[in-house]
């Protein structure tokens, strides 16, 4: 019997020409809806949209992911780049969460990091097939990517900010892109890191973050404090992470530093701005075009809404889905005055303790606590007052940019002993519904927290 052995030789495309590809099964899940392809150099994995309809006319938004460097492969693997998160935004495509393309490159660099020469493959992969030839919206280009492809998504939105809508790098934060946050920082980005991560460290990141709040950037960051390295799992269960991909658009404007709201009286002063690098712009308020509005910010020093769209090439984007109001905002109103916990605001209350702690929500910049007759101020300026003793109380909150505010309306701690103390209650009946708890039931002419 003669045994007859084949080798099948794979022939690798010329450069600029993109063909399909193979793969080799790595994964516990069926991967098939990713669809094969190599271009330039790198083997990649795209799936389509749910709704696809070749021509239809309808523009999809694309979601492109840089793997780490655990998951490279030679350039017959093309399937574990799908390692980390390909089930998880398969399904998010297959369940209507985001109708859009998910983009999978994969390294097969002996680092498994990903060079500039491959970020730009990339680029032009999007810009020369995906954005003419397939639907992908040009102007709705997310990038997400995890350690060192988070440091790819990074690099990715520097060399290419008028492509990519929004980035959202997963511990990859580096102390250079503390120098890159003013190129980009109309640019929306959401960083994600652990508080465990040693590499990132959460120094590193505070160090971009802070040059973010420098820049007034459009950022967004997640800090998860009880976990390392591996925040991407966390991070994908986000409820607003595919909301938020859903939601960038590069004709979507940012107020810098991020402030829409003023008090009466204030000088308004922002500066609205997009992506710089666009071959065109244009500018509206309330709807009227702003005449020699052509540049990528504006200033305003009046209320109103600001919208713009953007130049591609010959193409003009939609007006910004989402535009930025400036307006005036009305004195915060400081809230009611409670009791922490199960306690009562009559002293001594049944237990026999003779002071109670106050409270307010939490989230106020500010805090000013009085007692009255005379009127003191407290040495607290958080959203509790411990230790409240017989008298009457009030607080007036801040917001941040916030406005003036009143004061709360009065709280009293009452004397139980005293004149406007709380009548003994008739027919008063005690039932037992456990170790811890009673039922009292009962007439009072005053309702009081007990």
């Amino acid at each position: 019997m003669t045994r007859l052995l084949f080798t099948i030789r794979v022939v690798t495309p010329p450069a600029n020409t993109l063909a399909k590809w193979v793969k080799t099964n790595r994964l516990s899940w069926n991967s098939t809806s990713f669809k094969c392809y190599y271009y330039n150099g790198i083997q990649f994995r795209l799936k389509f949209p749910k709704s696809y309809v070749p021509g239809n006319g309808k523009t999809y938004p694309l979601y492109l992911f840089f793997h780490g460097v655990g998951e490279k492969g030679t350039i017959y693997d093309n399937e574990f780049q799908l390692f980390h998160g390909g089930q998880t935004h398969r399904d998010a495509v297959d369940n209507d969460k985001f109708d859009g393309f998910l983009l999978y490159p994969q390294t097969s660099s002996a680092s498994g990091g990903w060079n500039n020469n491959q970020l730009d493959v990339m680029a032009n992969l999007i810009n020369n097939y995906l954005i003419p030839q397939v639907q992908v919206d040009p102007f709705r280009v997310n990038v997400n990517g995890l350690s060192g492809g988070g440091g790819a998504t990074w690099g990715f939105m520097v060399r290419h900010p008028t492509l990519t809508a929004g980035d959202l790098p997963m511990s990859g934060a580096s102390i250079q892109n503390v120098g890159e946050v003013a190129n980009i920082k109309y640019n929306a980005f959401w960083i994600s890191n652990g508080g465990l991560d040693g590499s990132p460290s959460p120094y590193t990141v505070n160090q971009v973050i802070n040059e973010c709040i420098n820049q007034g950037a459009n950022y967004r960051h997640t800090e998860y404090p009880n976990l390392g390295h591996g925040v991407w799992n966390t991070f994908w269960a986000e409820p607003d992470y595919f909301p938020y991909m859903l939601s960038t658009h590069k004709a979507n404007p940012w107020p810098r530093y991020g402030r829409t709201e003023f008090c009466v009286g204030d000088v308004i002063n922002v500066t609205i701005g997009v992506t710089a690098g666009f071959d065109g712009y244009e500018w509206r308020k309330n709807g009227v075009l702003i005449n020699g509005a052509n540049s990528s910010t504006i200033q305003t020093t009046t209320t109103g809404t600001f919208d713009c769209r953007v130049k591609k090439g010959t193409q003009w984007s939609v007006w910004s889905p989402i535009p930025v109001v400036i307006k005036y905002k009305t004195s915060t109103i400081s809230p009611d005055i409670q009791v922490t916990g199960l306690a009562s605001n009559v002293l001594p209350s049944l237990d026999g303790k003779t002071t109670v702690n106050l409270q307010v929500p939490t989230g106020y910049t500010s805090y000013v606590w009085q007692k009255l007759n005379p009127t003191t101020t407290l040495p607290n300026n958080g959203n509790t007052v411990t230790g409240a003793t017989i008298g009457s109380y009030q607080v007036k909150v801040t917001e941040q940019y916030g406005c003036s505010s009143s004061f709360s309306n009065v709280f009293n701690v009452v004397d139980a002993n005293g004149a406007d103390g709380p009548p003994a209650p008739t027919t008063l009946t005690a039932t037992a519904l456990s170790q811890t708890k009673i039922r009292l039931i009962g007439v009072w002419h005053k309702i009081l927290l007990l």
